[in-house]
């Protein structure tokens, strides 16, 4: 998805093939094309999504997305796991790679505080099969389910995490969506209800499983039910306009196809539903200027 700087500059992004595009909006003409080394998944080189993207002052974050590994994996190197955030500098038009090996690998979104502070949370649905399906040293593998901290200079901040799987029995995580008043919300599947797949093949299979919405304190790690979102089975954070946060909803159904909602946030557990799409998922909202 394009990422606007100003009225007369703005960029959009193909990290798989190297390609960063600096356009102009006002007249819709290519600025320059500046090209860098190929993005490739550790797991599937298909399986690699990036498409959100958030400014902060004169750097574009990037989270990279690492889907789930169908066609692989007997994964020997741990060391290649980690959750990864592309940071592409406007001024002096340089990409480079940040990467934290608390979190086997990041989603495709991040989400934020009340004050704006920025969060990476666990990759959605890929990491807790590949935990489960595939073999590998867990006691060298980062974790799954822990959320981290990312800060405005482009770096994950060393002083913070929260492994989610301290304060509860996760099977698998299914959204996180923010982080208010020091709690952050997510939906997951508790390792003690779900019904497992026999193989990756069938993860589908998941989606029949109930999930859970919790808030969990970042501080005393107090976990209380969150029912704002108890209508939906995931709800994740899109974007923040003039002060107000924006969410996508989805109801997941058997053809894959998902029903999807757009929230508007109004308080920490008061929410109002601005539209609604059968069988498609609708991910862009947002304001220009």
């Amino acid at each position: 998805f394009p990422i606007f700087v100003s009225e007369t500059q703005a960029f959009l992004y193909d990290l798989k093939e190297g390609l960063v595009v600096e356009w102009n909006p006002e007249d819709m003409t290519i600025i320059e094309v500046y090209q860098f080394d190929p993005l490739v998944s550790i797991y599937n080189p298909s399986d690699v999504i990036t498409f959100l993207s958030y400014l902060r002052g004169d750097k574009i974050f990037i989270p990279v997305w690492q889907l789930r590994p169908f066609e692989c994996c007997n994964i020997t190197n741990t060391s290649d796991m980690g959750a990864i955030v592309a940071v592409f500098d406007v001024n002096t038009k340089t990409l480079a790679y940040e990467k934290d090996t608390r979190l086997m690998s990041a989603n495709s979104n991040m989400i934020l505080d009340e004050n704006g502070s920025l969060y990476v949370p666990p990759g959605r649905d890929q990491n807790s099969l590949i935990a489960r399906y595939f073999d590998y040293d867990r006691d060298q593998a980062p974790s799954p389910h822990t959320l981290l901290k990312f800060n405005d200079d482009g770096t994950f901040d060393t002083n913070f995490s929260l492994n989610l799987d301290d304060v509860l029995d996760i099977e698998l995580i299914g959204e996180a969506s923010f982080v208010f008043d020091n709690k952050v919300v997510f939906t997951y599947y508790d390792s003690r209800d779900a019904q497992l797949p026999p193989t990756i093949d069938n993860w589908g299979a998941f989606r029949t499983n109930p999930t859970r919405q919790v808030a969990v304190d970042l501080a005393t790690k107090e976990v209380e039910p969150f029912t704002a979102f108890e209508n939906y089975d995931a709800v994740a954070f899109r974007r923040q306009i003039d002060g107000v946060n924006y969410y996508l909803a989805l109801n997941f159904v058997e053809s894959g196809m998902n029903d999807s909602f757009y929230l508007r946030q109004d308080s920490f557990d008061s929410f109002t539903e601005i539209g609604a799409y059968t069988g498609a998922t609708v991910q862009v909202l947002g304001k220009l200027w």
